[in-house]
């Protein structure tokens, strides 16, 4: 699904059988059970589409109970992985997002998500106008994971565990807590060697884990170097003596990391998209 004119791939919850209605926002979902798994949509949108509206590589609506799993979206001219609009039980896994414009994975206007044991290079991890969200066990390279955005609707009880978030341009995350969104347990590895933070706002106003922690954020938080076998070759595989070996929170993170390899194998869940093995 590469190289198409506007967005690589769509699918839509609802349609003819429902009435065109929107899906529910609790009891059971509409479409349950539904896998993509190892596809790909790169170098989509040659025709330049709004892509803050609708163009990239995928996006999904109102989907419900689906998974994209093992999903590859590169150089996409909008962004790589997006659910818009009354997406539930929802998740991205084990799917990496590289280059494209915006974000890399986006979760908007939705609820009850799961994006873990994603790899996520020079794009941003996006949760925007939506609630009981978990992003989890993510590596995020080169960019920011922002919980932010968006009064169409509540942006609530959204948490941030256990992803790395390395060398990114001028700031870390994004979080806006009101709402009782958190983040906990994250790794943070840049030239500074401190968190770089925008707290309830978009500029950078937390440089420390010691005044993070007074305002409420990252009580386990950790700055340290993962010690990537080689990130110029996105090899985000865990190094002897990384910051992140067995220092996760037991989140439910799955039974497989992004390499495919077992969760968990130190006794304690490592941070970021790759557990190292044995």
């Amino acid at each position: 699904m590469n190289g198409n004119g506007n967005t690589g791939s769509t699918f839509t919850g609802g349609g003819p059988k429902y009435g065109w209605k929107n899906p529910p926002s609790t009891g059971t979902p509409w479409n349950a059970d539904v896998l993509f798994e190892g596809n790909e949509t790169s170098d989509n949108n040659y025709r330049n589409f709004n892509w803050d509206w609708h163009s990239g590589g995928v996006k999904d609506l109102r989907a419900q109970g689906v998974t994209r799993r093992g999903h590859i979206s590169r150089n996409n001219k909008g962004p790589g992985i997006w659910c818009d609009y009354l997406c539930r039980n929802y998740i991205i896994e084990r799917s990496i997002a590289v280059s494209n414009r915006g974000r890399g994975l986006f979760y908007e206007l939705s609820s009850e998500g799961i994006l873990r044991n994603n790899v996520v290079i020079r794009n941003s991890i996006h949760i925007s106008g939506s609630s009981t969200t978990r992003v989890l066990n993510n590596t995020v390279y080169g960019s920011e994971i922002m919980v932010a955005g968006s009064e169409r609707l509540p942006l609530n009880n959204n948490t941030v565990n256990n992803n790395i978030i390395a060398n990114s341009g001028s700031i870390d995350m994004i979080l806006f807590t009101t709402g009782g969104n958190k983040a906990d347990n994250n790794l943070y590895f840049n030239s500074t060697g401190a968190p770089r933070v925008a707290v309830n706002g978009y500029g950078v106003n937390h440089r420390s884990l010691t005044t993070l922690r007074s305002a409420g954020v990252e009580a386990n938080g950790l700055v340290g170097d993962p010690k990537f076998r080689d990130a110029a070759k996105s090899d985000f595989r865990l190094g002897a003596g990384s910051a992140a070996l067995n220092r996760g929170l037991a989140v439910d993170a799955g039974s497989r990391d992004w390499y495919g390899g077992t969760r968990v194998m130190g006794g304690r869940l490592d941070v970021g998209a790759a557990e190292m093995q044995n």
